[in-house]
């Protein structure tokens, strides 16, 4: 099925998630806590099958500036590269925008390659 998954969060950094629906739900409720580690998930008890439950969170700070990811590691990282993608498409769309595509495009060129990604493409643009 399709879903926004894009979400602003209380702080107004926005939440972004790719895979298992349960984790990235969990995940979530961790960013809304600012990933306090007293608040950490006990994923441990999520996963009897890693592979079943596969996933990658992006939160976007409310300016745009800092993007942090928590994926399969379960440590929220800060991520440096001037972009990244996620999700089973996420490799086609880095081709594409390594090749100049825009992040939009990218997405459009990952529906055509990948059956797990799908139109309508949901577009947020930071301030």
């Amino acid at each position: 099925y399709r879903t926004c998954k894009i979400e602003k969060l209380k702080n107004g950094s926005y939440f972004l998630g790719a895979g298992n629906c349960h984790t990235i739900g969990i995940t979530q409720r961790w960013a809304e806590t600012g990933f306090n580690e007293t608040k950490r998930p006990e994923y441990g008890a999520l996963f009897h099958d890693a592979d079943e439950y596969s996933f990658s969170c992006l939160v976007i700070s409310k300016d745009g500036k800092t993007v942090m990811i928590v994926d399969d590691e379960m440590q929220p990282m800060v991520i440096t590269d001037d972009y990244i993608a996620i999700g089973s498409g996420g490799p086609y769309a880095l081709g594409a925008m390594d090749a100049g595509a825009t992040a939009q495009d990218a997405v459009a060129i990952s529906c055509k390659r990948d059956g797990s990604t799908s139109m309508p493409i949901d577009v947020l643009v930071i301030p």
